[in-house]
């Protein structure tokens, strides 16, 4: 005879089929035959898998279960299930129940898909790109473009030829800019200073000749007391310090960018000094 449950053959005898329906092996089948049997319930929804042995194959979601009620009962709750029992039971002409297929098909079909969607992303980054690439240019023409006007405004507010030429040389720009922030001079080869130190210096120089102007008049009334003699070495003196203010003046004075803020940063620090200082002798 042959078990229908596991395909074991053994003699027709008593003694030989009592030992093996008491065995662990036909326990086993006949539990998972009962399970079966108790799942039936849920045909035609679920129902024994064609390419899996041991297992349930659901016919709404296409998916494999574990033919065990629990397993069953848990997956008939899940919302994807109710939704296609719903649209079945609704009459949707968009519902029908699927069919298990073997698993290479399942397989081949599932890469086909993911090297679709793998095309589309790439597509859809290239398009991105190409977007980007042609606002990226069209930027570039619109600067372009407001750059060009914006020269042909200076030439037309130049008055003709000469004064358009003149806004549009990049020498004289970088001159007036030399001259009005200072910096680093090629054609002198050293830093020059700031157009608004250069005119307090000139300020404090012409001062300075006016007080010795001041003196050398002071200088000369005092040698007509004493003498003709002193008079005229006086005037000597006289001549000798306008020719070496005259030198000093031709001499260009070269001083760092921001010099007139550092030296008056550091006359309040002297003088904070001398404050403390005297309050220290005072005490």
């Amino acid at each position: 005879v042959k078990c229908t449950l596991t395909g074991h053959v053994m003699a027709a005898r008593q003694e030989a089929i009592a030992p093996y329906v008491r065995g662990k092996k036909f326990a086993a089948a006949l539990a998972r035959r009962r399970d079966l049997d108790s799942l039936k319930q849920f045909a035609p929804h679920i129902v024994p898998a064609k390419y899996a042995p041991g297992k349930l194959f659901c016919r709404i979601t296409g998916r494999y279960v574990q033919a065990k009620e629990a397993a069953v009962v848990m997956h008939s709750a899940g919302k994807r299930f109710e939704k296609g029992v719903e649209m079945l039971t609704s009459g949707d002409s968009g519902a029908k129940l699927l069919t298990e297929r073997p698993p290479e098909e399942v397989a081949a079909e599932r890469e086909r898909e993911a090297k679709e969607r793998a095309a589309a992303e790439k597509r859809k980054k290239k398009a991105q790109a190409a977007a980007l690439e042609a606002a990226a240019e069209a930027k570039q023409l619109a600067k372009k473009k407001r750059r060009e006007e914006k020269a042909a405004a200076a030439a037309a507010s130049g008055g003709g030829g000469g004064g358009g030429r003149e806004a549009l040389d990049p020498t004289a720009a970088a001159k007036e800019r030399l001259r009005v922030n200072g910096g680093f001079s090629e054609e002198q080869g050293c830093w020059v200073p700031p157009a608004h130190v250069i005119d307090t210096d000139e300020d404090d120089d012409s001062e300075d000749d006016e007080d010795g102007d001041e003196t050398s008049t002071s200088e000369e009334d005092a040698s007509d007391d004493d003498g003709s003699e002193d008079a005229d070495e006086d005037a000597d003196d006289s001549d000798n310090d306008a020719e070496d203010s005259d030198d000093e003046v031709l001499m260009p004075t070269v001083r760092a960018p921001n010099f007139a803020k550092i030296a008056a940063r550091r006359k309040q620090r002297d003088v904070a000094k001398e404050e403390r200082e005297g309050k220290k002798q005072r005490k």
